[in-house]
C-alpha cells in the first residue's frame, strides 16, 4: 500500500473531528473569537440545540474584504506571527483551526466590517467549498452563522444527543466565558426565546451570583494572593456548601477556562480536613501568570495546559485557598422556619399563587392561603413503611433521653437498632436497612408500571442554572415513570406539580441538585448507561429515615416488618452493609465465658 496526501476535505474534516465535537464546541470556539475581537456585547442564537443553527453576533473589531478571505483557509490566524509566538499566547484562540474545521462540516457564512470601514463583505463555506467575497451592508463588528452542523458527516449527526442535552451543553460552554468577562454584555437565544440576557457586571462576584443565585452569591469568601510567579484570585464557599462531584469548581489561567489536575488537587488538599467524606468544594479560582510558564498548546480544544513550574503553581493555589479559609467564617448560617412556612419572598408568593391558579384551578382558589407544604406528610404515606401518626416528636432541650423501644430491640445513637435474636444480637444500621428496603420496592412498582405521586396542592417553582434546566428537562419522562410531574416555566424554572410519595417531603433545589450530581460522570459528562437504577437510588437515599434520626417503637417496628417482605437485604443499594451479627459464640468468647 503506497502513502498518499490526503485530500484537503478529508484533512480539515479529521481536524474538525479533534476540535468540533458537539454545537457547544462550535459556539465555544466563535464566542473566544469575539472576546479576542475586543467585543463589548456577544449574542448567541440558536435553533434546535444548535443542529440547525447557531449565529454568533459581535461589535469587535471586525475584519475586512482580505481577511475574509483567508478566514475559512486552515492555520490561518491574526494572533501569531512567529514561532516565539506560540509560546507566549495572550489569546483565546491562536491555532486557526477553528473556522476551518467549522466550514468543513456545515454550511458556515460570515459578514463583518471594521469599525472605519464604509461597507461591510461576507463569504459563504459550504461542505468545504470557499465561495467568493463579496461586498454587503452591515453593522461594524463580525456575525459567523453556522447552519446544518454535521449534515455531510452523518456518523458524527446521528451522534448528537436531544436538544435539552446539547442546549445543557451549551449553556455551560457560555457561563465559562461569561464569568471570567464580566465586563461584556452576552445574550443567549433559543427558538427565538432569551435563554439568558447578562448586561455588563460590576465584577466577578455579580456574574456568579446573576448565574448560580443567592446561595452561592451571599455566602462567597473573596480571597487573593500575590507572589512573583503567580497571582491567585478568587472566590470559596464554606465546606457546608458542597457537592458530589468537581462540577462546581470553575479554575482559569489567564482567561482560559481549563481542567488541571494540578490545580484540582491543591483545591483538595487547601479544603483538607474540613469537606464530608465524598463531598467536593465548590470555589471559583483565577490564576494569571507569564504567558510564557504555561503551555496551552497540548491539546486542540485548550481545555487542558501544562504548567512549567507545577509546583510553585500548586504551592500558590494551596496557600491562598488556606488563607482565605483562615479568615473566614465557615459555621453554617441557617434560618430556622416552620415546616408550614411559606417562602418569604413576596414576589415568588404571588408567581405561585398565579400559577396554582392557573394548573390547579378551582382547588387551589378554595385553599386560598393555605400554604404549599401544609399537606406533605414528614413521613411517607399510608402506601410506605412509615405513616404520619408515628412521625417523631421534637425533644425540648433539656429533657431526659428515653431510648425508643419494641419488643426486643432498641434504638441507640438515634442511628443503629439493636435487636436480640436466638443466635445473638443484630446492629442494624436504621438508614441502610429503609434504603434497602425502599430501592427494592420501587424496582418491583417500576416493573408494575409506575410510583405513586404526591400532588401539590401549589406547584413548586425551582431555578435552576441554564445547564442544569436543560439537563433536568431531559430526564422529564423517565421522572414521569418515579411520579414526578415536572413543566418548563421560561428557560430557567421548573414547575413541579406532583412528587414521588416515597420522598415524604421535597425540596426541589436540593432534590434537583442531587439528581444531576447522581448522574455526573467522572470527567464532566452524564451517564447514560444504567441511569434508571441510580435514578431508583437516588431516590431511595432521600427518602429512607437518616442517621441521626430518632424513631418511634411503632417506626421501628413497621421498619422492621417489612424486611421480610423487601426481598433481598443485606446490603443498602450502594454495597454497604444493613445488618451486622454478633453472635452469641462471640459475645461469650469477648467475655471470657468460654
Amino acid at each position: 500500500m503506497s502513502i498518499r496526501i490526503l485530500p484537503a476535505s478529508v484533512a480539515n474534516k479529521i481536524a474538525a473531528g479533534e476540535v468540533i465535537e458537539r454545537p457547544a464546541s462550535v459556539v465555544k470556539e466563535l464566542v473566544e473569537n469575539s472576546l479576542d475581537a475586543g467585543a463589548g456585547r456577544i449574542e448567541i442564537h440558536l435553533e434546535d440545540g444548535g443542529a440547525a443553527l447557531i449565529r454568533v453576533v459581535d461589535d469587535g473589531c471586525g475584519m475586512d474584504a482580505d481577511d475574509l478571505a483567508l478566514a475559512f483557509a486552515g492555520h490561518a490566524t491574526s494572533k501569531l506571527f512567529t514561532e516565539e509566538d506560540l509560546f507566549n499566547v495572550r489569546t483565546m484562540g491562536f491555532r486557526g483551526e477553528a473556522l476551518a474545521s467549522v466550514g468543513a462540516v456545515s454550511d458556515a457564512r460570515i459578514v463583518s466590517r471594521r469599525h472605519e470601514g464604509d461597507s461591510g463583505h461576507e463569504v459563504e463555506m459550504k461542505a468545504g467549498a470557499l465561495g467568493p467575497v463579496r461586498a454587503c451592508g452591515a453593522p461594524a463588528g463580525c456575525q459567523v452563522e453556522v447552519r446544518n452542523l454535521f449534515y455531510n458527516v452523518p456518523v458524527r449527526r446521528k451522534f448528537l444527543k436531544t436538544t435539552a442535552t446539547e442546549m445543557a451543553h451549551i449553556t455551560e460552554a457560555v457561563t465559562r466565558l461569561a464569568l471570567v468577562c464580566p465586563q461584556v454584555h452576552f445574550v443567549l437565544t433559543h427558538r427565538g426565546r432569551k435563554v439568558f440576557n447578562l448586561p455588563p457586571a460590576a465584577d466577578r462576584a455579580q456574574r456568579i451570583g446573576e448565574f448560580f443565585g443567592r446561595e452561592i452569591a451571599d455566602n462567597m469568601v473573596p480571597f487573593a494572593r500575590q507572589s512573583a510567579d503567580v497571582d491567585v484570585e478568587g472566590y470559596l464557599l464554606p465546606p457546608s456548601i458542597d457537592r458530589r462531584n468537581t462540577r462546581m469548581q470553575y479554575t482559569y489561567v489567564n482567561g482560559r477556562y481549563v481542567r488541571d489536575r494540578t490545580l484540582m488537587h491543591a483545591i483538595s488538599e487547601g479544603y483538607g480536613g474540613l469537606m464530608t467524606a465524598g463531598r467536593r468544594p465548590v470555589c471559583f479560582v483565577f490564576l494569571t501568570l507569564d504567558p510564557g510558564a504555561v503551555d496551552v498548546n497540548v491539546h486542540p480544544t485548550k481545555l487542558e495546559i501544562k504548567f512549567r513550574r507545577t509546583r510553585q503553581v500548586h504551592q500558590q493555589v494551596l496557600a491562598a485557598l488556606r488563607d482565605g479559609l483562615r479568615g473566614a467564617n465557615l459555621t453554617p448560617q441557617v434560618a430556622l422556619t416552620t415546616g408550614d412556612a411559606g417562602p418569604p419572598d413576596e414576589t415568588k408568593q404571588s408567581v405561585e399563587r398565579a400559577i396554582a391558579d392557573f394548573f390547579a384551578g378551582p382547588a387551589a382558589q378554595r385553599a386560598q392561603g393555605a400554604p404549599a407544604r401544609a399537606q406533605r406528610p414528614g413521613w411517607q404515606g399510608s402506601r410506605g413503611p412509615m405513616s404520619p401518626d408515628t412521625t417523631p416528636q421534637s425533644v425540648p432541650a433539656g429533657a431526659p433521653r428515653v431510648r425508643a423501644r419494641f419488643g426486643n430491640c432498641l434504638q441507640v445513637l438515634d442511628t443503629y437498632i439493636v435487636e436480640e435474636t436466638d443466635e445473638g444480637i443484630n446492629l442494624i444500621d436504621q438508614h441502610a436497612l429503609h434504603e434497602r428496603i425502599l430501592y427494592n420496592a420501587m424496582e418491583r412498582r417500576l416493573r408494575e408500571g409506575s410510583l405513586a405521586s404526591q400532588q401539590l396542592l401549589v406547584p413548586d417553582l425551582v431555578e435552576l442554572p441554564q445547564q442544569e434546566f436543560y439537563a433536568v428537562m431531559e430526564l422529564k419522562d423517565e421522572l414521569a415513570r418515579f411520579g414526578m410531574s415536572i413543566e418548563p416555566f421560561g428557560e430557567r424554572t421548573v414547575i413541579v406539580r406532583s412528587f414521588p410519595q416515597i420522598l415524604g417531603r421535597f425540596d426541589g433545589r436540593s432534590f434537583f441538585e442531587d439528581l444531576l450530581d447522581e448522574l455526573e460522570g467522572p470527567q464532566g459528562v452524564r451517564k447514560v448507561d444504567g441511569r434508571l437504577e441510580r435514578l431508583i437510588k437516588m431516590m431511595a437515599c432521600r427518602g429512607a429515615v437518616k442517621a441521626g434520626q430518632r424513631l418511634s417503637p411503632e417506626q421501628m417496628r413497621r421498619l422492621l416488618e417489612q424486611r421480610g417482605e423487601a426481598g433481598p437485604i443485606d446490603t443498602c443499594p450502594h454495597g454497604r452493609p444493613t445488618t451486622i451479627l454478633l453472635s452469641r459464640t462471640e459475645l461469650d468468647r469477648q467475655f471470657r465465658r468460654t
